[in-house]
């Protein structure tokens, strides 16, 4: 690959790029605006653009590095704006880092520590338009109409000149009208404030796709509130502004982590940095990538062990995943492997550490196609390298869903976590759910899980209650521990598709009570299946080929045709059969095409949708050949559109019939039939 700075003699070649790039020669401009990352709108572009896209963004960084690693090109002559307008400043952090990008960072907008940290107790309005001309290139006077209102009023709600200069800088017009000015800042404060308050309702999170609580302004290096972004960036409830970009990173272990007591955040609480950087470092990096606005959890999540933290996280972090995946997806997404601000390690043995990226949870919904390499430092080939790389490609194909939904769960349950409960909530976004439960860090993880059945997507849920054996006594579905320990029981199926062809299918279990969303109370649920039964059943033992023969045994009479007993091949099967447990299947699909059969007791009636439905408990579930389902859903055609719903737990067993029977065979087959 070639790499070349226009208008210049400068380049280099390399047989060696870690990413794959869709061009052979990449040009990288001398200053950092004209070589920021490509953003391609969702609108626009095939997939295979996207991709392009993202490898060229990496390589841009990567030649880079090695430019100034080598010697090519100065650190303040590429690491530079062009930008035109206010005084130009030179940062710097207080120790030099062994990484390129974090050396050095020349232009205006990005202001010193030095500004930034003078107190607004020590300036008057007039001081504050002095110095914010000088940073934005302006030169407003006070009598300017409606401008002293704007300045007083920033003195009195911000600690210093940095903040001061973060919540005005998107509202500060070169032309001078600042008709109504205070007016639209307070206005769009509170229409943000607004939504965050309608967000949560009781347990639930009716907005799942709420902006974030705060971002980091590297320009100000100010944590702000959201509404501090123009409101022409974020337009559309659903979209992230364009300029939001993400910072993905592994946690280091405590002992390599320093608390920091920080400006940045207007030492609200302690900040967690690996020790062996600096969050001046982080700043420096990412304003080198062309970065201006982005949001960073150690800096954006309140850290402090407190009720504000308590109430703040409930909403804040089952909401993360949509800050990194919302549109446009092409957002840059600064990714370090390694830990925040250190340097990129992609060999083997660090990869396999349970604290390196590629092993945590949380790092899952935060894997793009977009994502840039964070701690870049001047690299050779190595074997080692290619291979993680090809493996970051896998999880992207992972995450996305395209493998279907038992390769997500596995993905999730073999990555660490630092409490079982954000494992429950890191698979939350991937299952779609447009309401989400609140995170609630005093919840066992059961009720976390059953929580999250209630909110997930019916598809999901259904997929999880025929392909899933149950490991408590009549459960529509495994416990948390079970999903991740054990495998689908029913072979390859429509619901193991991938996700995004398996939203199409019809086949879905509703929650009985919508109300219950809200509130910890577990959920009913209930579907429309074609019912046949009451029958008395035998499952012969399985023959070579694994499957059995499921002989039905009816009253006479209560079939179509006449016949007493009906025999159907089974291909696989999970639950308890007993010869003396009057049943009813009830088919999951349409009547002539139903493949899942599920084995219920009729335990009652109850009102449902203006109709009578079936009460049951569900034993198991069959996986029948769809021509077989079909002659079996022939047997009794009357009872085609019965709603059924389910009950389980202490429910289940007080109203079934046959609990003792089923406790002795449910605890035999647990226990693999030793009993």
């Amino acid at each position: 690959m070639f790499f070349v700075v226009p208008e210049t003699s400068i380049c280099f070649s390399s047989d060696y790029v870690p990413w794959a790039s869709a061009s052979s020669v990449i040009t990288i401009h001398g200053h950092i605006e004209k070589r920021s990352p490509t953003v391609l709108d969702d609108f626009w572009g095939s997939a295979s653009d996207h991709f392009i896209a993202a490898d060229c963004n990496r390589a841009m960084i990567w030649g880079v590095v090695h430019m100034v690693s080598l010697g090519l090109v100065s650190p303040q002559d590429i690491f530079q704006t062009s930008v035109s307008g206010g005084e130009c400043y030179t940062l710097t952090p207080p120790v030099r880092s062994a990484l390129p990008l974090q050396w050095i960072h020349i232009g205006p907008k990005a202001i010193p520590n030095v500004l930034a940290d003078v107190s607004c107790q020590v300036m008057d309005a007039e001081d504050l338009l002095a110095k914010l001309n000088s940073v934005l290139g302006t030169s407003h006077s006070l009598d300017t109409p409606d401008l002293h209102e704007l300045l007083v009023y920033a003195l009195n709600t911000s600690r210093d000149f940095g903040e001061v200069y973060g919540m005005l800088r998107g509202s500060w017009p070169a032309d001078g009208d600042f008709f109504l000015a205070l007016d639209r800042i307070t206005d769009r404060q509170a229409q943000v404030q607004r939504r965050r308050d309608n967000a949560q309702r009781g347990t639930a999170i009716e907005d799942s796709e709420i902006h974030p609580r705060r971002i980091w302004d590297l320009y100000s290096n100010r944590v702000l509130p959201f509404h501090a972004m123009l409101r022409e960036l974020y337009n559309g409830n659903k979209k992230m502004p364009a300029v939001l970009w993400t910072i993905s990173h592994s946690w280091v272990e405590e002992a390599r982590r320093a608390n920091v007591n920080t400006t940045i955040n207007g030492m609200q609480w302690l900040v967690p940095v690996p020790v062996d950087t600096s969050l001046e470092n982080v700043r420096i990096e990412l304003l080198n990538m062309g970065a201006e606005y982005v949001w960073l959890d150690v800096l954006c999540l309140r850290q402090v062990d407190d009720e504000i933290r308590l109430k703040e996280w409930g909403l804040d972090i089952p909401t993360i995943g949509h800050i990194f995946q919302a549109s446009p997806k092409d957002r840059p997404c600064v990714t370090y492997f390694n830990g925040l601000g250190l340097p990129l390690d992609m060999s083997k043995a660090t990869c396999e550490s349970n604290r390196h990226w590629f092993q945590r949870v949380w790092t899952l919904q935060e894997s793009l196609v977009n994502w840039l390499p964070g701690g870049l430092v001047l690299c050779k080939e190595a074997d080692d390298e290619d291979k993680i790389f090809a493996r970051l490609d896998r999880l992207l194909s992972s995450v996305a869903g395209w493998d279907g939904l038992p390769a997500v769960i596995r993905t999730i349950g073999e990555r660490s976590c630092t409490t079982e409960l954000d494992r429950v909530a890191g698979l939350a976004r991937y299952l779609r759910c447009a309401t989400l439960p609140i995170y609630d860090r005093a919840a066992s993880v059961e009720k976390a899980w059953t929580a999250l059945l209630k909110h997930m997507h019916e598809l999901p849920r259904t997929a999880l209650f025929v392909q899933y054996a149950a490991d408590t006594p009549f459960a529509p579905w495994p416990s948390w521990a079970a999903l991740l320990a054990e495998r689908p029981v029913l072979p390859y199926s429509a619901f193991e598709m991938p996700m995004s062809e398996m939203f199409r299918l019809d086949c879905k279990l509703y929650l009985v009570d919508q109300v219950l969303l809200y509130t910890s109370r577990p959920g009913r649920y209930w579907h429309e299946g074609h019912a046949v039964g009451p029958f008395h059943a035998t499952l012969d033992a399985p023959a070579a080929n694994g499957e059995h023969l499921l002989h039905m045994h009816f009253s006479p009479g209560t079939t179509k045709t006449g016949v007493e007993t009906f025999s159907v091949p089974v291909i696989a099967q999970h639950g308890i059969i007993l010869p003396n447990v009057p049943y009813t299947l009830v088919g999951m699909g349409p009547p002539g095409a139903a493949t899942y059969w599920v084995v219920t007791e009729v335990v009652g009636e109850q009102r449902l949708r203006n109709d009578t439905a079936l009460t049951v408990v569900k034993w198991g579930v069959l996986y029948i050949d769809k021509k077989d389902g079909g002659l079996l859903g022939k047997l009794q055609p009357d009872r085609i559109t019965k709603q059924v719903v389910y009950l389980s737990g202490e429910e289940a067993l007080t109203k079934s019939a046959y609990v003792e029977e089923y406790l002795q065979a449910f605890s035999r087959e647990r226990s693999g039939g030793t009993e």
